[in-house]
This record gives structure tokens, C-alpha cells and sequence, in this order.
């Protein structure tokens, strides 16, 4: 998909606000003749490892009639972009970013909490409000 997220800006703005390093705007790469375009990349310096922690983010905003529809294309992405950069750049942690509202409310629902427990899908919650990261979720 070429077109941005509607709350790309809100995650971008809170990574930095964190002190994360945005190395990739979108991050793109090949792999096995297929072309990724995952919405961020990022790193940062953990002083007490001297190493950098590498990210990839791809944001969703669940903001269609059916959130439903929203989950199905995030985790056919996540599954896609998780298997990709297992290949490509192992070092780097896949995370799905989620707005606190839907996270609030969809993602306490027992068959989602099912989908992301089982997929081992690695969640950031972002707030839309104050472009804040609210959880990490593993």
C-alpha cells in the first residue's frame, strides 16, 4: 500500500519523543522477489549494552466500519512483513502499532487477545491524543 496511515505522523512523533532514531521512513527492502514497504524503521542506542535496538513499525488505525476487517489486513501484514524480516534483518523487532482506543477496546475481546497471543504479534499503543506511546506489548 503507497498511501500513509492516517495516525503516521502520531507514531513517528512518538518514537522520537521517546528516543528513538527514525532510519527509515517508509522501510523498504526485497525478499525472494517481493518488495516490503513497512511504515517505519528505527533504532536506539541502549547505553548499559552499548548496541542498538532495531525496529520495524507498521501503524494501523482501526478506524473502518468493521474492525474486524482492520485486524484480518493487519495480521496478514504482520505475518508477511515477521516472516520477511526473519530472512532479511533478523536483528530487527516487528510491531504492530495500535490506538489506545482500539486497544482499549477490540484487543480486550477474547478471540483478538487470542489472535495476538497465538501469532505472537508484538503490539505498540499509541495515543492519537497526546502522540504518546502508551504500552509495549510482547
Amino acid at each position: 500500500m503507497s498511501t500513509r496511515d492516517k495516525y503516521h505522523d502520531v507514531v513517528k512523533q512518538a518514537l522520537l519523543a521517546e528516543g528513538w532514531t527514525i532510519t527509515n521512513d517508509p522501510l523498504s527492502f526485497s525478499y525472494g522477489k517481493v518488495d516490503f514497504r513497512i511504515d517505519l524503521g528505527a533504532e536506539q542506542l541502549i547505553a548499559a549494552e552499548k548496541n542498538h535496538r532495531k525496529i520495524a513499525v507498521e501503524i494501523k488505525s482501526f478506524i473502518k466500519p468493521s474492525p474486524v476487517q482492520d485486524m484480518h489486513e493487519a495480521v496478514g501484514q504482520y505475518e508477511m512483513y515477521s516472516l520477511a524480516l526473519d530472512f532479511e534483518d533478523p536483528q530487527r523487532e516487528l510491531f504492530l502499532a495500535v490506538p489506545e482506543r482500539a486497544y482499549d477496546s477490540f484487543f480486550q475481546r477474547p478471540f483478538i487477545k487470542a489472535i495476538v497471543k497465538s501469532r505472537a504479534i508484538k503490539l505498540l499503543v499509541y495515543n492519537i491524543e497526546t502522540q504518546k506511546i502508551s504500552a509495549w506489548i510482547k
